[in-house]
């Protein structure tokens, strides 16, 4: 069977399980206190699609870089139509790059769209044309050759647009997300003579998640069974191809991720907020798997592998008289014909009511009080309807603030103060950034915008002392990512100035701080730009690919503004 024909019939036969998963997982996120909500009205024939990217680590590769021109999705069916009639879910223009490198443990939103509800089989991302071979828009650098830029092709002939297998429900007026997993090591094959690089769309999987999570943490690991080689008897290992594996709270029920496992290897990967789970695997013909009492600690950040899964098949029916035609009612009295229902006074039909006291007509809701039907709500102070919070003032949230969140002094928003510092670089005699955005991500909130227009950068300024960039009210919560986006940059060095590349054009560092209400709050970033910088000698140009760090969060004094 075709590689393509594998996984197509792996998708048909797990719908019916995402049916069930899709409620789950609505049923957690609304559940659990964190909902996307509703999209649109119960009648709506169109749901809504969140995307998101992330990244396997793979310490051979350096960078991993690919440029998205626009994502569509293919419903059942519709597969072979051209493009652009498929719904489209995300479009970037200039294309967006991307070093996926960049999103270990870390998922990006690509798009939100509505699109028309069904099953969908593919996630198809176009991506731009290589062009310049000295300057690909796809490709993959290597750590131990880092001045290389190895172009990323499909196979000879083909347009640059990955087809990759998916299996997932939209309903009518609900938010689904999926994450696109990008394994550079399934994902990126070679060609054995020319060593070129070409993807592997069945290298990216497409995962359910409850909610979209900036920094995970993750569960990993295989599944497969025995079976014998026909020849030798020897035991062999196959691959459960349509094993679909749910994670669920370690002190709960409500399924919070689940995925399908690659058909090649058998492997799969969870994404998971911090915290203990437990792992169930389900197969058609097998025995379902389920950790318990056994769970899994998940760390943000850090990746749980389990050992290597082994289902067992489900075992045949035994063979039972009780099915076998040749079995004569005659053999087995209850099947007897002459037994009648005067043998047995349970069937007697002389049975009277009378002798069994449940049965009695006589019986009259007037001998048990609980059926008084004159039992009056006034004889129960809990049924009273004249019981109206009114009559409390500790159930009138007009009476109390505490009762009132809007009252509630916890929910004030709080200033802070963001500053950035770079780590000097003695080579560099001159250095801007300019950034077009900066943004924080609060735990179960959106992100929070602080830039309306462009803002410059001197590095060197930097160095000394923090610089501060801007003053922002934000609401209290815990805070995962603050990220940088839409960056240029220029240095001199020895008198040149050269233009900066910024492989994927932002910054993110990932934290993981709490901002109380009021206040004033103190955020210092180092940038560590200058320490980043690479230059590339094919291209006669610097590379930026800073990691950056929260050095403090500090809550300084009350916001002079309250």
């Amino acid at each position: 069977m075709k590689l393509e024909d594998r996984m197509k019939n792996r998708v048909f036969k797990s719908l019916a399980w995402s049916l069930l998963l899709l409620g789950a997982l609505i049923f957690a996120a609304c559940g659990g206190g964190t909902s996307s909500g509703d999209a649109h009205s119960s009648g709506s024939s169109v749901g809504t699609l969140q995307l998101a990217l992330t990244d396997a680590v793979d310490p051979s590769y350096q960078e991993l870089v690919i440029s998205i021109q626009e994502v569509r999705g293919a419903a059942e069916g519709s597969e072979e139509l051209p493009l652009a009639e498929l719904p489209l879910i995300a479009t970037f223009d200039p294309p967006r790059a991307i070093n996926v490198l960049d999103l270990a443990f870390q998922q990006e939103l690509l798009g939100e769209a509505d699109i028309p509800a069904g099953t969908y089989t593919q996630v198809v991302m176009v991506l731009a044309q290589n062009g310049d071979p000295a300057a690909p828009a796809n490709y993959l650098v290597m750590r131990d050759n880092p001045d290389e830029e190895i172009p990323l092709e499909l196979a000879a002939g083909e347009e640059p647009v990955l087809h990759v297998p998916a299996g997932f429900i939209i309903a009518p007026g609900q938010t689904s997300t999926i994450v696109l997993d990008f394994d550079p090591a399934r994902a990126i094959v070679f060609d054995e003579i020319t060593g070129q690089g070409i993807f592997n769309p069945t290298g990216i999987r497409v995962v359910e998640v409850a909610e979209m999570l900036p920094l995970y943490g993750g569960i990993s690991g295989r599944v497969v069974y025995s079976q014998t080689d026909p020849v030798s008897g020897a035991p062999l290992e196959a691959i459960v191809e349509d094993a679909i594996i749910t994670v669920v709270p370690g002190s709960g029920e409500n399924r919070v991720a689940a995925t399908g496992v690659n058909p090649d290897d058998g492997t799969f990967r969870v994404f998971l907020p911090g915290g203990y789970y437990e792992v169930r695997i389900e197969a058609e013909g097998f025995e379902p798997f389920d950790s318990a009492p056994q769970v899994f600690l998940v760390e943000e950040g850090a990746e749980t592998s389990m050992v290597t899964v082994e289902l067992n098949p489900v075992a045949p029916p035994a063979d039972d008289p009780a099915d076998d035609p040749a079995d004569d009612p005659a053999d087995d009295p209850a099947d007897d014909p002459a037994d009648d229902p005067a043998d047995d006074p349970a069937d007697d039909p002389a049975d009277d009511p009378a002798d069994d006291p449940a049965d009695d007509p006589a019986d009259d809701p007037a001998d048990d009080p609980a059926d008084d039907p004159a039992d009056d709500p006034a004889d129960d102070p809990a049924d009273d309807p004249a019981d109206d919070p009114a009559d409390d003032p500790a159930d009138d949230p007009a009476d109390d603030p505490a009762d009132d969140p809007a009252d509630d002094p916890a929910d004030d928003p709080a200033l802070v103060q963001l500053l950035f510092t770079d780590t000097p670089n003695l080579a560099i005699e001159a250095g801007t950034l300019s950034v077009g955005q900066v943004a924080m991500h609060r735990t179960g909130g959106p992100w929070v915008n602080f830039l309306d227009e462009r803002m410059e950068l001197d590095l060197l300024e930097m160095e000394e002392e923090p610089a501060l960039f801007g003053e922002f009210h934000v609401q209290p919560g815990k805070y995962t990512q603050i990220r940088l986006q839409s960056i240029d940059a220029e240095v001199t060095v020895n008198g040149v100035t050269y233009d900066v590349e910024v492989p994927s054009g932002e910054f993110k560092v990932n934290c993981n701080f709490r901002i109380d209400s009021g206040g004033l709050w103190e955020l210092v970033v180092n940038l560590g730009a200058q320490n980043s910088l690479r230059y590339n000698k094919g291209k006669d140009l610097y590379k930026m690919k800073p990691v950056l760090e929260l050095e403090s969060a500090t809550d300084v004094e009350e916001d002079p503004a309250q």
